[in-house]
């Protein structure tokens, strides 16, 4: 924000020098950026307002709820081994978990609930990100009224967590070749959830191996007949934490980037879930096995949690590019290379001195280039935020005419979301 002015016109004013003179401890550039901010030709409130409103505002009032350990001990993370790592990322979670529990910390977890604060915003962790966005939202729109009268509730409070387990070690976005079966059991009234091969695992879904239930896509099979790929909720733990029968679950080990929320893998070896537990908003499946299948349009909405993690992937471009924009500009300000006048006889003297690396018009190009494209993945993640909650919004409280309307937008908001978390993640 402080230096989108730079967007606006190319930099012709002499650099402002600091008053400040070198020193054993000081460059002598603590004026520097001062100076440039005050030559901004625009209201910087305002565009603060417009950018982040009073959610920093938020975000501190809530901080004094996660200080002392275990959250205030990553000073020396980089110094952890991974399994270091990972345990006292675990150790964070949970006592934060333990916190939001408090009566008396409702006010957060309301806020929580309706986004207005993230775990991330409040300390280092692996968040449990995926429980609130992908598995919740998938709740809110494929699970019936029952279900959502048993799950709903418990799910929003975290009393348990949800994985969202699609994508497998053979298939991703080709939903329709998962391998997973889930065959119906007329004789108990289950279904039975199994892995038959190895590229049937589970592979990838975040957060999964602290989990302890999952929405677990698979086959359906009745009497031979295979109906398609549909979601069952699977308990994965029990309440002591322990793994249920023919469940087996782990962690996938490093990323690339440490302070990612680490990912995990799932086997399921002939695991029994009632018939209940079919997601069974648009399609059901009776006591006799009797299929009924979901109205064409409303198919669809089944995929709509992948939607909101390619909306969030496209603000996160943002906040990347925009961290590392604000960083080149601020280092470019401060940085100086190369003498205004080489002819001088005291180059580096009174009103003559250095360039700062800001002055070239080439610096200048990619640095407000990365921030210009900043500002436009905003933008374009606000209005893609705005378009799937409009959808959203329609397929849980809608009529039946309005959610037609809705599921026939759905091929243009894939292609958006789709287009944009490729370009964006490139381009950022």
């Amino acid at each position: 924000i402080l230096f989108a002015s730079r967007c606006q016109r190319a930099r012709a004013e002499p650099h402002a020098m600091s008053g400040a003179l070198p020193s054993p401890s000081s460059g002598g550039t603590a004026g520097i950026l001062p100076a440039e901010r005050a030559k901004c030709s625009f209201d910087v409130a305002k565009l603060k307002e417009m950018v982040v409103g009073r959610r920093n505002e938020t975000v501190a009032s809530f901080k004094p709820l996660f200080q002392g350990p275990p959250f205030d001990e990553t000073s020396l993370k980089d110094y952890w081994s991974y399994e270091e790592r990972f345990t006292r990322q675990l150790e964070r979670t949970t006592e934060a978990i333990v916190r939001i529990r408090d009566p008396k910390n409702r006010k957060f977890l309301m806020s929580h609930m309706k986004g207005s604060v993230r775990m991330g915003d409040m300390f280092e962790t692996g968040s449990l990100g995926i429980h609130f966005s992908m598995f919740l939202t998938f709740l809110k729109t494929n699970a019936s009224k029952e279900q959502q009268d048993k799950w709903l509730g418990a799910a929003q409070e975290g009393r348990f967590f949800g994985a969202y387990a699609q994508t497998e070690l053979g298939h991703g976005s080709n939903v329709r070749g998962l391998e997973t079966t889930a065959t119906f059991d007329r004789e108990t009234d289950e279904f039975v959830i199994h892995s038959p091969t190895l590229t049937s695992l589970k592979w990838w879904p975040t957060g999964m191996y602290v989990c302890t239930h999952g929405a677990v896509f698979a086959q359906l099979l009745i009497d031979g007949q295979n109906y398609g790929i549909h979601a069952f909720m699977v308990q994965f733990r029990d309440d002591a934490g322990k793994l249920m029968p023919g469940v087996e679950v782990g962690e996938m080990g490093p990323k690339i980037n440490a302070d990612n929320t680490n990912i995990g893998y799932a086997r399921f070896t002939h695991v029994r879930v009632p018939r209940f537990n079919m997601f069974a908003r648009y399609q059901q499946v009776s006591r006799d096995g009797k299929y009924t299948a979901p109205p064409r349009t409303l198919s669809k909405f089944r995929y709509i949690s992948m939607m909101s993690i390619r909306m969030a992937i496209v603000g996160w471009s943002y906040r990347d590019l925009a961290k590392a924009a604000t960083i080149a500009i601020r280092y470019s300000c401060v940085r100086r290379q190369g003498f205004k006048d080489t002819t001088a006889d005291d180059p580096m003297g009174t009103g003559v001195g250095e360039h700062c690396v800001v002055d070239y018009k080439v610096q200048q190009y990619r640095a407000f280039k990365a921030l210009a494209i900043a500002y436009c993945f905003l933008w374009s993640a606000r209005y893609v935020s705005d378009y799937l909650s409009r959808i959203q919004n329609t397929v849980t409280m809608g009529t039946e005419a309005e959610r037609d309307a809705a599921a026939a937008e759905m091929p243009e908001l894939h292609a958006t979301l789709s287009g944009l978390k490729v370009w964006s993640t490139l381009w950022a």
